[in-house]
Formats: structure tokens, sequence, C-alpha cells
């Protein structure tokens, strides 16, 4: 299912209530992770990618809970080697932490850059 978002922060509570309906029967601590994530992802759409709107796509197959980000801001790459920063969180910078935190609270990280669209995908077992 998919839902448009504006380009403001303000959105958030609804994204938060939208995935609510979604995730019925994920534990606590998966469900805190993947709102932490996905509060990650918006707000940096948000503050950087100049887009015009935030679609999010929400699947939940099987024991696989997967969220897409689709933006027409500015074409950014956060999975890029020219992004990647150390791995020590004590040596990151505050730019890194980000993409720390969605590599050790999700299972899989994917992005594409399709027809002029960042295409962002995160991935939770549950």
């Amino acid at each position: 299912m998919k839902k448009r978002f504006k380009r403001e922060l303000g959105q958030l509570n609804d994204i938060y209530r939208w995935i609510d309906v979604k995730t019925e029967n994920i534990d606590s601590n998966s469900l805190y992770d993947i709102k932490l994530c996905v509060e990650e992802v918006f707000v940096n759409l948000v503050k950087y990618s100049e887009c015009n709107y935030i679609d999010l796509l929400i699947n939940r197959i099987d024991h696989i809970f997967e969220l897409t980000f689709i933006d027409d801001g500015i074409q950014f790459d956060p999975l890029a080697k020219e992004n990647e920063i150390i791995s020590d969180s004590l040596n990151r910078s505050e730019a890194g932490m980000g993409l720390y935190i969605l590599e050790r609270k999700m299972d899989s990280l994917d992005y594409q850059y399709l027809n002029g669209k960042n295409v962002f995908t995160i991935r939770k077992h549950i």
C-alpha cells in the first residue's frame, strides 16, 4: 500500500499512525526499530532532498516488513561508497549516525535511482 506525504516534519505523526495500522501483531521492539528508522529517513528527506513529495510504500510479506521511500528530490545514494563512514560508532560524525542506525536496526537496505526518483527500501524480519 502506498501513501503520499508532504515534505514537512509535521507529517511524521501521520506516518506513525499509518504504520501502526499496518503493523498489528509485530513485537514492540521491532515496531520501535521500524519507527526509529522511518524517522531517520523521513527527516533526512525533508531536510536535504529538496523533493516535492515523499511516497511511502509498505509491504508485509510473511515475516518481512518492507518500507520503500520514493522522492523526486536530488539524486542521493546513501549506500554509495563515497558516503560510507567508518563503522565504529564512537568515531562517526553526526552525519553518519543515521546510516549506522539503519544498518543496525534493519535487515537490508537498498537504493535505486529510477525515472528521476530516489527509491530507498528498508526491510526488517519480524
